[in-house]
């Protein structure tokens, strides 16, 4: 899903600057973190009844998690930018 959500913006630039990618980047990392907590909060328990090896989480430990997933989440939006920046343009054939 994130991936998906960062291509589909990323690729409707026609200039493809650092502007959109950085958008991007952090609706990639917004999605992470919603997805994370939907999980945590709400499938993994549902799930928990019917498996009780998924029953390890419920909406509180989502709340806890929501800082650690943010900073995941900035963590890689910030590499991934600057992986872009770093290798845009590089052809190894060259």
């Amino acid at each position: 899903m994130e991936g998906f959500i960062v291509g589909l913006i990323a690729s409707g630039a026609k200039t493809g600057g650092i502007k959109i990618k950085t958008v991007a980047a952090f609706a990639g990392a917004i999605t992470i973190i919603v997805g994370y907590f939907v999980f945590e909060a709400y499938i993994y328990p549902a799930v928990g009844k019917i498996i009780p090896a998924f029953a390890i989480t419920d909406i509180g430990a989502a709340i806890v998690e929501i800082l650690p997933n943010s900073i995941q989440g900035i963590v890689g939006a910030v590499g991934g930018l600057a992986l872009w920046k770093a290798l845009a343009g590089y052809n190894p054939k060259k």
